[in-house]
């Protein structure tokens, strides 16, 4: 036991002058380390704030083409300023969307044309076609819309998982 003590008192005194800058260069790790996952964590909220707009102008077309579609004759906006409103939000929602792209997102899940057409072909002839057609065209506008928002949201997640891998393993470990 003697014996024992003195070579661990040994290794002590010759690592002693060391332990300033052992401490010092974990400091340094661990910073590193602090910062880097903050990093991430700043960056997967912005990228998510980022969609959480493109979603608020997607529902802003829908309550602008619901107004539009299914308001009566006297009360539906003047078709000319339906079709202004409608590009100026599909442009803004195209400038969002152009951004959260830059941050490695996939936005192919959004068909521009399909939305664009389901919410403005044949606007200018609402007054003259049947009610049950214009509830259909707004309900498979409503259903793009949708299934987009939803991919969107499914393409962000696989981007940035919500948990980490070790995390993961640790809590599949705890179940079994």
């Amino acid at each position: 036991m003697d014996h024992t003590k003195k070579a661990i008192l040994s290794t002590l005194e010759q690592v002693t002058p060391y332990l300033g800058y052992i401490s010092l260069i974990l400091v340094f790790v661990s910073w590193f380390i602090v910062y880097h996952n903050a990093k991430k964590l700043a960056t997967r909220n912005e990228t998510k704030s980022l969609i959480d707009d493109a979603v608020k102008v997607f529902t802003q077309l829908e309550e602008l083409t619901l107004s539009y579609w299914l308001a009566g004759r006297s009360k539906r906006m003047d078709t000319a300023e339906f079709l202004l409103l409608s590009t100026a939000r599909l442009q803004t929602l195209s400038f969002k969307l152009n951004i959260v792209k830059n941050r490695k997102i996939n936005i192919s899940c959004v068909d521009f044309s399909k939305i664009t057409i389901l919410m403005t072909l044949n606007c200018e002839d609402v007054d003259r076609r049947k009610d049950e057609d214009n509830r259909e065209q707004v309900q498979l506008f409503l259903e793009q819309i949708n299934s987009t928002i939803s991919a969107l949201y499914s393409e962000y997640q696989s981007v940035y998982k919500p948990s980490f891998p070790l995390i993961s393993k640790i809590m599949s470990k705890d179940r079994n």
